[in-house]
């Protein structure tokens, strides 16, 4: 019995140690960015819903691009942004 337990001892400290050094990579990490801090986007990040001045009426419309890797975002203001903004067709002109 003795040389049984022997072969499981080490078994079960390798085993141990494998799920410990495997185990943390499967969690996701979630940082706290204070309001206001602007990030930096570290991937190009496609088909993003953004806010364009029209260049003829300079009114607010929404549009759709990529934003590209190195780009800062920033935080709306209560007040910056509007719901009753014009639809966007397919070509990028205001409908």
């Amino acid at each position: 019995m003795k040389t049984n337990r022997t072969i499981w001892k080490p078994a079960l400290m390798i085993a141990s140690v494998f799920l410990l050094a495997t185990l943390p990579g499967c969690f996701t990490t979630i940082y706290y960015v204070p309001h206001g801090t602007p990030v930096q986007i570290a991937e190009d990040v496609e088909d993003v819903d953004v806010w364009v001045k029209d260049k003829e009426t300079g009114e607010k419309v929404r549009s759709r691009m990529t934003l590209p890797a190195g780009w800062f975002a920033l935080p709306l203001e209560a007040n910056d942004h509007t719901k009753t903004a014009k639809p966007v067709a397919d070509d990028g002109k205001a409908k």
